[in-house]
């Protein structure tokens, strides 16, 4: 499916129309397009999924006016015409049926009537042409990678958009092109929260020098749920206000945050010259038992750093304490520093390397953590005072 253009096939004035569709085919196209429909929603017609069919083929489109999802799939029918249907009902519905089921669907105007096996339901539609222009994406730049990428960059780094409304341009991942030290193109994806920093980057064969743009918080989490599965590369395009993600027969678009993305680059650390090596599932696993005592709201931590080893504690003001021993090699002196556990286990939990990397300055100032196998991803996170 184009990323470029919002339709399959044209609206049309036909709301008469049948055809045959196999359960397993429509519940994987409904799961991927209900999830942006908002299940309380002031416009009647946003709750409602766009079905268009002809050519033997029928289009599913949701939209919430900011984020845009389509897919199209073969079904058995020589009829056109286009409906709306509520789609959170639609798919339960489908979804509740027997994986066998072939489903009969038979739009008559007011109501679309479903068929599978002895089960029968009618539900109400609304018109088509009552349903928002999707506009087509003014492309001016377009180019390839691989789902697995894609999916990587915004794992790593979605963990950490803010959830402060206030702060609109940290409510995404920011994305820019680079040139890395080896001189080959990369795209590289930046979240932060003002307590911590996740950054991303991967080679992209003939990167365009884009301007750099902010991807909204719900159309990061809906990628990364679309291409959960998906290995096969995705073309993605920008215009000044949008970008549109496309592979197969689905696409996705959505409008762009408009607003500056802070000088990211000023907040990492430069002169951190002290390095921990910890292995990662142990200081992982150690962190989230040791967590467990925690009890206010910062999650708080420590790390007691001496004789090659961290000793991590928590207490709690209802007189629980833990404590853990984890081994490591660090090339400074007896340290500690306090964290946010939470804080910690959504990075540890993005190193899939064995060992993890600290770079520490001091106790005070932001800590450099990184996977020790990979330069690909880099993390920053504020001690707690």
């Amino acid at each position: 499916m184009s990323s470029t253009t919002d339709t399959v096939m044209p609206v049309t004035d036909n709301t008469t129309f049948s055809f045959d569709l196999e359960r397993s085919v429509l519940a994987k196209m409904l799961s991927h397009v209900q999830s942006i429909v908002e299940k309380k929603t002031t416009i009647p017609i946003l709750s409602n999924v766009l079905l268009r069919l002809g050519n033997g083929q029928l289009s599913a489109t949701a939209t919430d006016l900011e984020l845009d999802v389509i897919e199209a799939v073969t079904v058995l029918s020589h009829d056109s015409g286009s409906t709306t249907v509520p789609v959170h009902t639609l798919y339960d519905i489908v979804r509740k049926l027997p994986d066998y089921a072939t489903m009969h669907f038979l739009c008559e105007d007011t109501h679309i009537k479903l068929t599978a096996d002895r089960a029968k339901f009618s539900i109400p539609v609304l018109p088509a042409s009552e349903y928002p222009t999707i506009s087509q994406l003014a492309i001016k730049h377009t180019f390839s990678l691989g789902a697995s990428t894609l999916k990587a960059l915004l794992q790593k780094t979605r963990f950490c958009m803010s959830t402060l409304e206030t702060r609109y341009a940290l409510n995404g991942v920011y994305c820019h092109a680079i040139t890395g030290q080896d001189g080959q193109s990369r795209i590289r994806m930046v979240a932060l929260d003002g307590h911590r920093l996740a950054m991303a980057d991967a080679v992209v064969q003939d990167c365009p020098d884009f301007e750099p743009f902010i991807i909204p918080k719900k159309a990061v989490n809906e990628l990364c749920r679309l291409l959960e599965d998906q290995d096969t590369p995705v073309t993605l395009s920008l215009s000044n206000t949008k970008m549109a993600v496309a592979w197969d027969r689905l696409s996705l678009s959505t409008k762009l945050i408009d607003d500056a993305f802070p000088d990211y680059k000023q907040i990492l650390p430069k002169d951190n010259t002290l390095i921990l090596t910890v292995n990662t599932i142990a200081l992982r696993q150690a962190v989230d038992r040791v967590a467990t005592m925690t009890s206010d709201k910062f999650n708080g931590i420590s790390f007691r750093i001496q004789d090659q080893n961290i000793v991590i504690n928590a207490t709690s003001s209802a007189y629980r304490e833990g404590t853990e021993e984890v081994p490591c090699t660090f090339t400074g002196g007896d340290m500690t520093i306090n964290f946010n556990a939470r804080f910690l286990l959504d990075i540890l939990s993005q190193i899939s390397g064995e060992a993890t990397v600290l770079n520490i300055r001091d106790s005070m100032t932001p800590v450099v953590l990184k996977d020790a196998s990979s330069d690909t991803a880099l993390f920053v996170m504020m001690p707690l005072r």
